[in-house]
């Protein structure tokens, strides 16, 4: 019988796949560097902010991820998300399998 630990991997597994909004291209190291990653999925919001009564609007996306899919993420890796290009800004496991990406649209920090 699986431990805990399996059985929780295999459930964020399937929770990212079955919830996924988005197909993306990973580039470990960033754009420059080394061989892609496509056909990734994940749970993407664009995270669009107003404020100031619609007068300021900024961007804070975020991708939710299967951790063991990006298993070295980390800040400056370019990722590739139905086409638009984002930088991650910050990599954060969960410690069960899922990995939260902080991003900013564009190819560089």
């Amino acid at each position: 019988m699986a431990n805990f630990a399996t059985i929780q991997l295999r459930l964020n597994r399937t929770a990212v796949r079955k919830l996924a909004t988005a197909t993306a291209t990973w580039w470990p190291g960033g754009y420059a560097a080394g061989p892609a990653v496509p056909g990734l999925q994940l749970v993407f919001d664009s995270a669009a902010i107003e404020a100031l009564s619609g007068i300021v609007q900024t961007e804070q996306p975020v991708a939710i991820a299967y951790a063991p899919d990006l298993p070295t993420a980390a800040r400056g890796d370019g990722l590739v998300v139905d086409g638009v290009q984002y930088v991650v800004q910050k990599a954060a496991p969960d410690k069960a399998g899922l990995l939260l990406l902080d991003l900013l649209k564009g190819t560089a920090l």
